[in-house]
């Protein structure tokens, strides 16, 4: 598949990160400003959305891509996991890691 970057989308406010030590962050929401997100909407057929939150720092970052027509081997396809995922949702289903 080939990806395209995109951190922010119109509508959404892009999260003030206030930090407490190396890996414990949060985005601080007060009276003048708080962060939002444009709501989730399925991607045309085709094309597809990740949503990334890190301990660096990522929160709710948007990429979109397009998957690609032609493979080098078409008679397998796989689709590999990078990193730790608590959920995943797939065309509306949420489903928890290690049946949570």
């Amino acid at each position: 598949f080939r990806k395209n970057g995109s951190l922010l989308h119109p509508g959404s406010r892009d999260c003030h990160r206030k930090y407490f030590s190396y890996d414990a962050m949060v985005c601080v929401c007060n009276s003048t400003y708080c962060d939002t997100q444009d709501p989730v909407v399925l991607p045309p057929s085709g094309q597809f959305v990740v949503y990334e939150s890190s301990k660096s720092g990522k929160r709710l970052e948007r990429r979109e891509g397009h998957f690609q027509n032609k493979t080098t081997n078409p008679g397998n396809f796989f689709l590999a996991r990078v990193g730790d995922f608590r959920w995943r949702f797939l065309r509306g289903r949420t489903e928890g890691r290690d049946g949570a």
